[in-house]
């Protein structure tokens, strides 16, 4: 089973998850990790969620910063069914819940998902740009 974790600083996982079960009418397997918000450590945090997961499961986890704490405390975890990725928008993340649960994620399609995501990152500065897309 496909699972996404979203971590962040603060709160924004949470609204992110939210946001997503909005869209997909919760239909998937999110989980959030908001850090630094409570007393228990972000590693606790991760840990918690982590244990919930079979061995066979695949796993993303979506980070906010790179150079952040948050995603310094994910690295630990990747291996060959859990990636990392981070500076993450709503694109990249509806992108992975709705691929297919048959088909395994791969390094080349997840680098795929990243610069479509990357994509939709513009400056909107007139109504004439909008037309012409």
């Amino acid at each position: 089973m496909r699972r996404l974790v979203i971590a962040s600083h603060e709160r924004m996982a949470e609204g992110v998850k939210n946001t997503l079960d909005f869209i997909t009418n919760s239909s998937f397997s999110v989980y959030a990790v908001n850090a630094y918000t409570t007393q228990i450590p972000l590693e606790n945090q991760l840990q918690s969620v982590f244990e919930e997961f079979e061995t066979e499961d695949e796993i993303v986890i979506l980070t906010d910063m790179l150079t952040g704490s948050v995603n310094q405390a994910c690295i630990p975890y990747r291996n060959d069914h859990v990636f990392l990725i981070t500076g993450f928008n709503i694109p990249a993340a509806l992108e992975i819940l709705l691929y297919p649960q048959d088909k395994k994620l791969s390094e080349k399609e997840l680098r795929r998902i990243v610069e479509t995501a990357r994509a939709q990152l513009q400056l909107v500065v007139s109504t004439e740009e909008l037309e012409d897309e």
